[in-house]
């Protein structure tokens, strides 16, 4: 029985029992793994009757998020493969040998038996992760949008039916501005605004803010778009189908758009208390 193993330190290990006993039979060398901890693991037939260990989850780095695969059933030497873009969260093996992985990109990938990447994860949507600067923009009056996809920057006019492609950006859309006084938020469960601490739920993590014209903060995080006063005080919040990687505001602070981890862009309309 082999089991991602969350409670010792640096939460890259697995553990390896005995089925009768459930005692420690060994454990699957993790040096030199980087990432938050390690989601899903599997036994998988490799090539020529071979069983390899397989474990994934937020292993990786700043290139990408990778599968450690061990052949000898887990004792033998470790290997990581590149298998995506974001967090993997599942692992299964093929009846016919190697496995397949779903991951955040979203997308499915798939290990051959002879423990290479077969088929990376193919995103069918725009990957609307964090982008640089003016990566997210709206039209003053809120309905043209200008967003940063895979295949470069993209203006969005649903009154006119278009979408065009866009060389640079377009100065007459206001752009996310995050304000000085927000601190310790991106990828964080512990923002503050102002110096004070701006409430979210356990394990919730922003992802993506701007400023609102009347001082507070629009903040999209992995469950919920969230509005904030200037005084840090929650004003109101409204659920969101995927992490929210990109907002902004128009000027007036009346609409918003969100880019969220589905590849939809989403307007929202926003009141001194409510969001819809």
């Amino acid at each position: 029985m082999a089991y991602e193993n969350a409670d010792r330190q640096g939460r890259l290990h697995v553990d390896v029992l005995a089925t009768r006993t459930l005692a420690l039979a060994f454990a699957p060398d993790t040096s030199g793994m980087k990432g938050e901890g390690l989601l899903a693991v599997t036994w998988a037939q490799g090539a020529r009757g071979s069983v390899q260990l397989l474990a994934a989850g937020y292993a990786g780095d700043a290139d990408g998020y990778v599968i450690r695969r061990w052949d000898d059933f887990g004792l033998g030497p470790a290997t990581d493969l590149g298998a995506a873009h974001d967090t993997i969260l599942d692992l299964r093996p093929l009846p016919g040998g190697g496995a397949v992985y779903s991951a955040e990109d979203p997308g499915w990938g798939r290990l051959a038996p002879d423990g290479t990447v077969a088929v990376c994860p193919q995103p069918p949507m725009a990957d609307l992760r964090p982008t640089p600067a003016q990566g997210l923009a709206v039209s003053p009056a809120g309905t043209v949008v200008s967003f940063l996809a895979a295949t470069g920057r993209l203006r969005f006019d649903p009154t006119a039916g278009s979408l065009t492609a866009q060389d640079a950006p377009d100065p007459s859309l206001v752009s996310t501005h995050v304000p000085v006084g927000l601190t310790a938020w991106p990828d964080s469960s512990a923002p503050q605004l102002n110096g004070v601490p701006l409430a979210l739920e356990h394990e919730e993590f922003s992802r993506s803010a701007t400023a609102l014209p009347d001082g507070g903060v629009l903040l999209g995080t992995d469950t919920h778009l969230r509005v904030y006063g200037h005084d840090g005080r929650l004003r109101t919040e409204l659920p969101v189908p995927a992490t929210a990687w990109a907002v902004a505001a128009t000027l007036d602070g009346r609409v918003a758009v969100a880019g969220l981890l589905d590849g939809t862009i989403r307007w929202y309309g926003l009141t001194a208390d409510t969001i819809e």
